[in-house]
C-alpha cells in the first residue's frame, strides 16, 4: 500500500473483501493510516 501522505494509500482496495471476526493484519509504512483503517473495521 502506498503512503497516505500523497493520498495514494488505496486503503479501500486493500480492505475490500476483508470482513468477519477473524484477525486482520495491516502492514503499513506510515502509522497515520491506522486510525483510518480502524474506522473501516
Amino acid at each position: 500500500m502506498d503512503g497516505p501522505y500523497l493520498g495514494r494509500d488505496r486503503l479501500k482496495a486493500a480492505l475490500d473483501g476483508v470482513c468477519g471476526p477473524e484477525l486482520k493484519i495491516l502492514l503499513a509504512h506510515a502509522p497515520t493510516i491506522f486510525p483510518k483503517a480502524e474506522k473501516r473495521h
